[in-house]
């Protein structure tokens, strides 16, 4: 593959991992006491 395609995979992939982990983050902390205290 040519360096834009892969440039644009890996963003992509990137882009995924950080919704996923943001989707992770907004069940988790919801439930952590600190998130309620501050």
């Amino acid at each position: 593959m040519c360096p834009h395609t892969r440039r644009w995979v890996f963003s992509l992939c990137l882009n995924c991992r950080l919704f996923i982990f943001g989707f992770i983050g907004m069940m988790v902390f919801p439930k952590s006491p600190s998130f309620h205290s501050s």
